[in-house]
């Protein structure tokens, strides 16, 4: 997926959290950043982006957060871009939020920077245990909410939406690219259980691109 796709992407999942006073040239703002960054004109693309933020977009938010966190054309700038993210996840980004959190069990960021966000401290990492993927009926099917690489970041994202997944939940590990990778999933399910379930979260966890797949699919090299 290019980059280009990935921010446009979100910018469909995000429009539930702009409000009705932002403007469409807000949207213009945005579509002129892709545009600009994909020439490699990255000073203008962020220029574009931060009309649009100062506004409140989280998608733009988010998009600045995306830069200065990869580095990509912009000097890598953690602080900055926990500043950007913190202002997307406050604003209503999903995604926004996911990364904060990785960041956090990842250790950068300070409990202040978290609590700006999240409200109170953790008190201790979810009860899941990863399991491995053999454990799963190879004839069933999983709501795929998040996967990641890291297993504390995919145990903070249960820990803080445990309400609203409800039972079932469950952590999972299998390899990709022969690296753990940790999947934060519900089930197992039928086909037409997994796809009912899927539709019944909310729509901020599905905007982060939670899909059905069949068990099967774990259990094939990635």
């Amino acid at each position: 997926m290019t980059f280009r796709l990935f921010l446009a992407r979100q910018l469909v999942s995000c429009l539930f959290c702009l409000s009705a006073s932002i403007s469409a040239v807000t949207y213009a703002d945005l579509e002129a950043g892709y545009d600009l960054f994909e020439a490699g004109d990255v000073d203008a693309a962020v220029r574009e982006w931060q009309a649009a933020a100062a506004v409140g977009n989280a998608t733009a938010q988010l998009n600045l957060g995306q830069l200065y966190r990869q580095g990509r054309g912009v000097e890598r700038d953690l602080q900055e871009a926990i500043r950007w993210y913190s202002m997307a996840a406050n604003n209503g980004s999903e995604i926004a939020r996911y990364n904060l959190l990785v960041m956090f069990d990842e250790g950068l960021l300070s409990d202040n920077q978290y609590t700006s966000v999240f409200g109170p401290m953790p008190i201790g990492p979810t009860s899941e245990p990863a399991a491995p993927v053999e454990a799963q009926p190879a004839t069933s099917f999983l709501v795929q909410v998040v996967a990641a690489s890291s297993l504390s970041g995919v145990k903070a994202y249960a820990r803080e939406h445990a309400d609203a997944l409800g039972p079932g939940i469950k952590i999972l590990t299998t390899e990709r690219d022969g690296k753990p990778w940790h999947i934060l999933g519900l089930g197992p399910f039928s086909e037409d259980d997994a796809r009912a379930t899927l539709a019944e979260l909310p729509g901020q966890i599905r905007a982060l691109g939670a899909w059905v797949r069949p068990a099967s699919d774990l259990l094939e090299p990635q």
